[in-house]
């Protein structure tokens, strides 16, 4: 009982720090456009229409520099490590949703659960025995916590264990902000990936 409100509250929390965040990020520009004194027209409205436009222009050039192949590339070697992290975090390789694949896994007792794979890796089959076989692990995002399916953990699961549901993170999303009440797997579309040793 005491377990099942703590994740209550938890979801309470991430949803009120989400909002919160995105409230204080409106306020905070809402004030320093204010701010900015210059005016290039007389009417008040249509003088902060278009300071959104430049300060939107400013962020959107900044992106665009900051995404520059060798200026990224001397931003992830920087011998500081928090620029470098940072970096990585925010300009990394993006993936679209439709591109990473949801997929069944098994968790333990009776139960399997969706997760998002996110990468795949070759590692020994048994880590702890680092000359066994090389096979294909997945990084798994899962199981999901709702409402949002990207809070959950990472797990690596090896591909042989996993069923591709054939829908991608977008169902899963959609899924999980449902608290699962849109959940629809068709088991014609399961992909089970019998793999062999890498080489």
């Amino acid at each position: 009982m005491i377990k099942q409100i703590w994740i209550l509250i938890k979801r309470g929390l991430i949803l009120w720090l989400v909002l919160g965040l995105v409230t204080f990020v409106v306020l905070w520009f809402v004030g320093f456009l204010n701010q900015i004194d210059y005016k290039f027209v007389d009417n008040n409205f249509i003088n902060f229409l278009i300071k959104c436009c430049v300060l939107g222009g400013l962020i959107v050039a900044t992106g665009v520099f900051l995404s520059v192949r060798w200026l990224k590339s001397w931003l992830l070697n920087s011998r500081i490590p928090w620029i470098s992290s940072l970096v990585l975090l925010f300009f990394g390789e993006e993936k679209d949703e439709s591109d990473l694949k949801e997929v069944l896994f098994y968790i333990e007792g009776n139960s399997w659960t969706i997760g998002i794979v996110t990468a795949k890796v070759d590692l020994p089959v048994n880590p702890y025995d680092l000359v066994s076989p090389l096979v294909r692990w997945c990084v798994v995002l899962g199981p999901p916590t709702p409402p949002f399916s990207f809070t959950s953990q990472l797990r690596l699961v090896p591909e042989s264990r996993v069923i591709y549901t054939g829908r991608t993170a977008i169902d899963t999303t959609l899924s999980v902000a449902a608290l699962g009440s849109k959940l629809t797997l068709d088991y014609r579309k399961f992909k089970i990936v019998n793999q062999k040793p890498a080489q």
